[in-house]
């Protein structure tokens, strides 16, 4: 079985569908092919059940093939119910790991999905599990890109989506040098041209971002070195 034209996939996606199947060994399987991707089912299903892989981009054709012969076909392979969800805008956070611990900074506003699967040294991958929401439990102090800078930076925030917090900058004697709006925050992410409220360039050394929105605050630490 073969899909009519190829499907482009920008980034990736999944695919989606139920099987069951009861053979002898690998010369008697059903094999899933996309490009170079190969999934390969052999054995016996206990039941019906939902497989869920990760297709690689390209622009190919989907195959589905039963691979068998008359000396070991014990009842074949059976599919049901094909689906394939795109994911433009999705991507790996995190490869070849043996722990679950994720750190996610800087998420931009929007409700984010996170899904996981394990792969063997043998390239055999398991299914992809259900999806689930990003749940954010602490968030990262501000910092400036590049730290230190020369003449001017970047100050990259992370704080929660409901917010509008103003973004203030302090000299290491605690007086303020710069306040920047809600409105002037993009990306969350503000740029700083190195000078105070007065466009006064100010000096090298330490300085403090102090985020900021109701009980909401935040406070981390930049250089300037000139």
């Amino acid at each position: 079985m073969e899909t009519r034209s190829t499907l482009f996939i920008e980034n990736c996606a999944l695919l989606s569908l139920y099987l069951y199947y009861n053979t002898e060994d690998m010369t008697d399987s059903l094999i899933i092919e996309y490009g170079s991707y190969k999934d390969v089912h052999y054995g016996q299903s206990p039941q019906w059940h939902e497989r869920r892989i990760i297709l690689p981009p390209g622009n190919y054709p989907l195959r589905i093939a039963y691979h068998t012969n008359s000396t070991t076909n014990l009842g074949g392979c059976y599919i049901d119910d094909i689906t394939i969800f795109d994911l433009s805008n999705g991507r790996y956070l995190r490869q070849y790991c043996s722990d679950t611990s994720v750190y996610i900074f800087n998420k931009l506003r929007g409700t984010y999905y996170y899904a996981v699967y394990a792969r063997d040294g043998y390239g055999n991958t398991g299914t992809v599990s259900n999806t689930a929401v990003v749940s954010v439990e602490q968030y990262a102090l501000p910092y400036s890109n590049p730290n230190p800078f020369q003449t001017s930076c970047d100050i990259v925030l992370d704080y929660p989506d409901t917010l509008n917090p103003t973004v203030e900058i302090f000299s290491i004697a605690a007086r303020r040098v710069k306040k920047f709006s809600a409105d002037e925050i993009e990306n969350k992410t503000v740029h700083w041209n190195g000078r105070d409220e007065k466009g006064r360039e100010v000096g090298s050394g330490l300085y403090f971002v102090l985020v900021k929105d109701g009980t909401f605050k935040k406070i981390g630490k930049i250089a300037r070195q000139r």
